[in-house]
């Protein structure tokens, strides 16, 4: 299944909560592991109409607080509820990159954080209800437009602040924006951090694909126009495979060094891959296969580079058909330094992680350690960055 946000109005906790039940959550299952987190509250859902669309408002309602929670108060909560394993990572990660944001603001770490406004319940239950919807609507991926950047003036625990809140223009770095239609605050910290923990992907216009359902939440104010959150429930698609041509040849008269430079200008001209297979030839000679992967629109490209380079007298060529998954580079701050990390995801989820070894390489010699540690320092800050 696959979601796609509409943000057109922004993103807040209630707003994606309200979109949620009006897709469809299962309630009974919602509302008795939401019920189980530790905390004395309910919810007030009702419909409503902005400019004339209904939507869901839900309200969280709990007795009068004066209590600020720091990080391990919240991961506490969370983990005595019944919540699924899943949804409880999430929701703690979720709460860590608030904290981060807070004590970068603060000038504090985020062990010292006091949450004041992201630490009352119903942040707590927006964020814990919002991820548990998603989960309970079986939803593999995630794609949102770019959220509107706010502009006006808040009131907070500490006075009038600008907007966006400085914690959430914190947590929208790395998040594609664009100019609000109307002053206010749009995007809350919590519908921040909802969007950088659900969202797999920013598009700025929805998917191909069988539309299921729509539905839309609605926000406190009002506003000249819907103060909604959309939502539009896909069947997830078929994966297709894409056409890609295989060009190979065999070949016994070329030296070693000849075929590392040919191997390596394949690939700089855009090969898709390229690989050397060792065979034995006519009258029991040594040989090799060269074999070279391409997009159909290069073939003849490569068929020319080939020839002049190899001095061959023949191509085989084959059609063939290849999955792939999508790809992302990402730069981690780690010891050693910058080191990209190759990120491969199928669906939305991530199936390798993989920093890149010349960098790694590179940083090991300049810091005289061992390549293992600095591969492995790489994938330990991606652990803490992304899956703690």
């Amino acid at each position: 299944m696959l979601l796609y946000l509409d943000c057109f109005m922004g993103i807040s906790g209630d707003m994606m909560l309200g979109l949620l039940l009006d897709l469809g959550v299962n309630e009974e299952k919602f509302f008795h592991l939401l019920n189980t987190l530790p905390l004395e509250f309910s919810l007030d859902i009702k419909t409503v109409q902005k400019n004339g669309i209904s939507g869901k408002k839900v309200s969280v309602l709990y007795p009068e607080q004066h209590q600020h929670r720091h990080l391990n108060d919240i991961y506490e909560i969370i983990e005595k509820s019944s919540l699924p394993s899943e949804v409880k990572d999430k929701s703690k990660y979720a709460f860590k990159l608030l904290a981060e944001a807070e004590a970068k603001i603060h000038g504090t770490t985020i062990a010292k954080v006091h949450f004041h406004e992201v630490g009352a319940i119903d942040a707590i239950v927006d964020i814990c209800g919002s991820i548990l919807g998603v989960y309970l609507l079986k939803v593999d991926t995630v794609i949102a437009s770019p959220l509107p950047l706010s502009r006006g003036f808040v009131n907070s625990a500490h006075g009038p602040i600008p907007l966006p809140a400085p914690a959430t223009l914190e947590l929208l770095t790395g998040i594609p924006v664009t100019p609000a239609p109307v002053e206010g605050e749009l995007v809350t910290p919590t519908g921040a951090t909802l969007y950088r923990v659900l969202v797999n992907k920013t598009e700025p216009v929805p998917p191909s694909g069988s539309i299921l359902k729509t539905g839309y939440g609605a926000g406190s104010r009002d506003y000249l126009y819907p103060n909604l959150l959309r939502g539009i429930l896909f069947a997830e698609t078929p994966v297709k495979a894409k056409t890609v041509v295989l060009l190979e040849t065999n070949m016994d008269h070329l030296f070693p060094e000849a075929l590392g430079y040919i191997f390596n200008r394949l690939l700089l001209e855009g090969a898709l891959d390229v690989f050397i297979t060792p065979i034995q030839m006519k009258k029991n000679r040594p040989g090799v296969i060269l074999s070279v992967l391409c997009p159909e629109t290069d073939e003849d490209r490569f068929v020319e580079i080939i020839f002049s380079e190899t001095g061959t007298l023949g191509i085989r060529r084959r059609r063939i058909e290849r999955y792939e998954a999508e790809r992302e580079i990402i730069k981690l701050n780690t010891r050693y330094g910058l080191i990209p990390v190759k990120i491969g995801r199928f669906r939305g989820r991530v199936i390798s992680v993989h920093p890149e070894f010349e960098v790694c390489q590179k940083a090991a010699q300049e810091f005289k350690v061992s390549f293992k540690e600095v591969y492995e320092e790489a994938l330990a800050v991606w652990q803490e960055k992304f899956n703690s």
